[in-house]
């Protein structure tokens, strides 16, 4: 198996930063439209730029509007002048590149003492930056050692505190079957087990998303949107050209290191349909396409969380998710699944009350 733990820590005392030479280091240039000055002259509408007004009379007298046609207005381009400096993001600098190797070291240094024996169970371990996040471990072990990995998520949590924050919002939790400790591999998996676990476990990506957190929110779905994919890397499954499995659809944990525990369940539940026996199905009619995941569901944020009531924002979305659901828990689960599901539909729960009340029972 191999995971991927990611988050942006930020470290204190190795980020470099050089001053921007478009805006001096202020963050705001002077705004193209008004050079600077906060207002534009128009032409008189009253007037129509003659500035003069007739009267009822027929006479002719400057017109009280404006100044020879012209009247000053605010610019709408700005705020007092000056805009939001592009090249910067507002920011007046620019990260130096060349903290990341020396923090890397440090990370790594301070990450194999927390983890101490756990380290003699890795097959590889890699950390680096890449550029979403600026700390990212990517290790391999042995199924038989998948007890250990709560220890892992504590060890590079608390790492990460000792440099800095330990910030998830770009920051998923990835976890990929492979047939051995090589990444990439040209070894296939099997053509008909795998295209049975594609087609089933497809009509259940929205339980595995609401599931595959901790708590009552989940992050972007920019980099794991739904669908399971050979190809498109940004999916919430990935096989890599059908040579593994990965799960990118899981949040980061870092505040409940054992809840990668549940994380491993629904893996296991979900390779219940990596067979070619043709009793083990779904049965629910088709999956939720990604065009139909990006009508019935509220995707269009980044680089955040948004809470589950947020997420499933319409009656479809719920009642689907609920279905899916039942495939995941212990049977004394679907009744409650049902009662609630029920209890939402007639209006004795708000959306809110019902995602408080899953995640107290499907999460604590």
């Amino acid at each position: 198996m191999k995971v991927e733990l990611e988050a942006n820590v930020d470290p204190d005392g190795y980020i470099g930063e050089s001053e921007c030479f478009n805006c001096n280091g202020s963050g705001r240039i002077r705004c193209g439209t008004c050079d600077g000055s906060g207002t534009i002259q128009c032409r008189c509408t009253a007037c129509n730029g003659s500035g003069d007004i007739e009267d009822t009379d027929g006479q002719l007298h400057t017109c009280p509007d404006c100044v020879g046609g012209y009247r000053n207005e605010t610019c709408q381009d700005c705020s007092y002048g000056y805009v939001d400096c592009r090249e910067c993001n507002s920011r007046g600098y620019f990260d130096s590149d060349g903290w990341i190797d020396d923090y890397l070291d440090d990370f790594w240094k301070a990450f194999k003492k927390k983890m101490g024996d756990i380290m003699d169970v890795l097959e590889y371990t890699h950390i680096y930056n890449d550029g979403s996040v600026d700390t990212e471990i990517t290790l391999t072990l042995r199924i038989e050692y998948l007890h250990r990995l709560p220890d892992i998520v504590k060890a590079f949590r608390d790492t990460c505190h000792e440099f800095g924050n330990c910030g998830t919002d770009n920051a998923g939790l990835h976890i990929t079957l492979l047939t051995d400790s090589m990444y990439p591999t040209l070894k296939k998996l099997d053509e008909r087990k795998l295209a049975n676990f594609k087609r089933q476990v497809g009509k259940l990506l929205l339980g595995l998303v609401c599931l595959g957190s901790p708590d009552d929110s989940t992050r972007a779905f920019e980099f794991r949107d739904l669908e399971i994919s050979s190809d498109r890397k940004y999916s919430a499954i990935y096989t890599k050209g059908d040579t593994c499995i990965e799960f990118r659809l899981f949040d980061a944990c870092f505040n409940r290191p054992d809840y990668i525990i549940r994380y491993l369940e629904l893996i296991n539940k979900s390779l219940h349909y990596y067979s070619d026996e043709p009793r083990r199905f779904v049965k629910l009619k088709d999956g939720v396409s990604l065009m139909r995941s990006n009508q019935i569901l509220n995707k269009e944020y980044k680089g955040c969380y948004r809470g589950l009531a947020y997420v499933f924002h319409t009656n479809e979305s719920i009642t689907r998710l609920f279905r899916e659901l039942a495939y995941f828990v212990k049977p004394k689960l679907r009744l409650w699944l049902a009662y609630a599901s029920k209890g939402y539909s007639q209006g004795v729960l708000t959306s809110q009350e019902l995602f408080a009340s899953l995640v107290s029972e499907l999460k604590e």
